[in-house]
């Protein structure tokens, strides 16, 4: 046909990229054709693997989401609930309550960053997922 292709096809569990080029004489007629396949299986492969695991990744920081918002709750009503009925325990219950919550609040930053490298894998690897 005179055009330069390329196709992607499957042989024998292997992927390749199929380009083909006519070739032409000095009269520019074509005398026939030339094509290379180059096997790409492996980045076919390791491109799905990085989809899966970034998929996986959003999933995990949507879950650690709620659940930063599971146990913050529960913690300030333990922490009312105390000052209310037991104040002799409060200074202690509040420590503890401050420990979980300066690990929620590390958690926290560690989601925004997950998230931060989330959004340059996207932009720069047109992974196409989008963070709720």
């Amino acid at each position: 046909m005179g055009i330069v292709t390329t196709v992607e096809a499957s042989y024998q569990n292997r992927r390749y990229v199929l380009f083909t080029s006519p070739l032409r004489d000095a009269t520019d007629s074509i005398t026939g054709a030339i094509g290379v396949a180059i096997d790409i299986t492996n980045q076919k492969k390791m491109e799905e693997e990085r989809r899966r695991l970034l998929l996986q990744l959003e999933q995990n920081l949507v879950e650690l989401a709620l659940l930063n918002d599971k146990i913050r709750n529960p913690l300030t009503v333990i922490s009312s609930l105390v000052e209310m009925h037991a104040p002799e325990i409060e200074e202690s219950v509040a420590i503890c309550v401050q420990d979980i919550d300066d690990i929620i609040t590390n958690l926290d930053k560690r989601w925004a960053e997950s998230e931060k490298t989330v959004r340059f894998l996207q932009k720069h690897y047109g992974i196409g997922f989008h963070l709720t």
